[in-house]
């Protein structure tokens, strides 16, 4: 299996080391503006592309983005237009409500599909096996930051604050960078308007915590996740990382857990 990367940042970088030893998935074609990783990509056989059109004419059987919002935004609808199934690690993009609904009609044209890994948190099958029949009545995120993950404020925190209380599109369109999780968990439940967040700044706290309480008929679900973040870059999740890499060799996987 051949894949093409978009980006090669933290995620993208891991994800190439991650595949060296693989032989039945490559990595052959990066997509970057930067031009002082050529030589030491080459080094491990990889093309480094400079143009969206000339990238996607690239005979890969996937395309997986592990970029920007930005950057997938400005190039999602050629990857989907050009026929290859995209795996998101930028899922944020999905938070506008128009780039979601002209990806999907597009994938729907074009005969591809769009995955989006689990990245920081779990559950999200058992949210989806509880939505199957439309029967989940609540779902409710509650992630706890420590100060350093947020903005610097003007007096330290001294006790847990409610930084943050709505629902996941309030939550998305406040903070679009720091969302993802809230909207993996609302595409794979009852959506951004019923699926409610709350964000905690907690002083003591030295890691993420996501906590995903859901409610229906099925009964009752609780899945809580502490984040430890990458060794080579404490701003990313490693569990992110290792969901974007999971989906990736997912594909190559003759039995799947649905």
């Amino acid at each position: 299996m051949k894949i093409g990367l978009i980006g090669y940042g933290n995620i993208g970088s891991f994800l190439v080391e991650a595949l060296q030893e693989r032989e039945d998935i490559r990595v052959t074609h990066v997509l970057t503006s930067r031009t002082d990783q050529v030589e030491a990509l080459a080094r491990k056989g990889i093309e480094v592309v400079h143009n969206i059109e000339q990238f996607v004419q690239q005979p890969f059987d996937y395309v997986v983005e592990t970029s920007t919002i930005e950057t997938i935004e400005q190039y999602g609808e050629a990857v989907i237009r050009a026929g290859k199934s995209l795996i998101l690690s930028s899922i944020g993009v999905l938070g506008k409500r128009e780039v979601r609904d002209s990806f999907e009609t597009l994938a729907r044209q074009y005969g591809t599909a769009l995955f989006i890994p689990s990245g920081a948190i779990g559950g999200l099958d058992a949210i989806q096996s509880a939505h199957a029949l439309n029967e989940l009545k609540s779902v409710q995120l509650t992630t706890r930051k420590p100060p350093s993950a947020l903005p610097e404020r003007a007096t330290p925190l001294t006790e847990v604050e409610v930084i943050f209380e709505g629902s996941a599109e309030e939550a998305i369109a406040q903070f679009p960078r720091n969302m993802n999780v809230a909207i993996a968990l609302s595409l794979a439940g009852v959506g951004t308007e019923r699926t409610k967040v709350r964000v905690l700044a907690d002083p003591h706290a030295e890691k993420n915590t996501h906590t995903i309480e859901a409610d229906g008929t099925f009964g009752k679900m609780t899945t809580i996740i502490e984040n430890d973040p990458m060794p080579a870059n404490p701003k990313t999740s490693y569990l992110a990382a290792l969901s974007v890499l999971h989906a990736v060799t997912n594909q190559q996987n003759t039995i799947r857990i649905a």
